[in-house]
């Protein structure tokens, strides 16, 4: 059975939960999550702009989607509204990896 849903928006982000078996027997779960910036028809399908899953497993595949869109809720409210994201992405400064990628090795550019 596959256990999942979507949620939001949410600050302008969209939430997809999946609660997936584990454990001995599988008669455990646990949740991961996606933060989309559009809604996603699926968990699987979703385009990201980050992503994780929760440091525990869970008796019911309910409290693991709980889990994991409780975890996806605190990132969100860490993140900028959707609407600002681009704005924000442009004022930070780039790490060292960023500038490498972007204007090619170190000491080159």
């Amino acid at each position: 059975m596959l256990y999942e849903r979507v949620t939001g928006p949410l600050r302008g982000y969209h939430i997809a939960a999946y609660a997936c078996e584990v454990g001995e027997l599988g008669r455990e779960y646990l949740g991961y999550y996606k933060v989309c910036g559009e809604e996603p028809a699926n968990y699987f399908e979703a385009h990201c702009l980050l992503k994780g899953c929760c440091d525990r497993q869970t008796p019911t595949a309910q409290e693991a989607l709980e889990a994991a869109e409780q975890l996806a809720r605190m990132q969100i409210g860490n993140m900028p509204p959707l609407s600002e994201l681009a704005a924000h992405r442009e004022r930070r400064p780039l790490y060292w990896y960023e500038r490498e990628v972007l204007e090619g090795p170190l000491g080159t550019g």
